[in-house]
């Protein structure tokens, strides 16, 4: 498998969170779903928020437009407020 997962527990402004970091060596479609699944499960289970980034190592190739990560965002942004589509 080539993916690797890294957490850290970080406080801002006396916030204290999880940093979730995903590198990924190849273009993932599942991607979006993957992270938002892992980002409940840890929040859930941590009972802190979890903020989640994706670092692809790709040297050529295509991974999400911009348009496709911002529609992943607002759908977790909506469904972490309850108010899923």
């Amino acid at each position: 498998m080539a993916r690797g997962k890294i957490t850290y527990n970080i406080t801002s402004d006396d916030f204290p969170a999880v940093l979730h970091i995903e590198f990924q060596r190849y273009r993932d479609g599942d991607m979006a779903r993957r992270m938002w699944e892992y980002n409940v499960l840890a929040t859930c289970n941590l009972k802190l928020p979890v903020i989640s980034i994706v670092i692809y190592l790709i040297r050529d190739g295509q991974i999400l437009s911009a348009s496709s990560e911002e529609k992943a965002a607002e759908y977790i942004t909506s469904a972490a407020n309850g108010k899923q589509d």
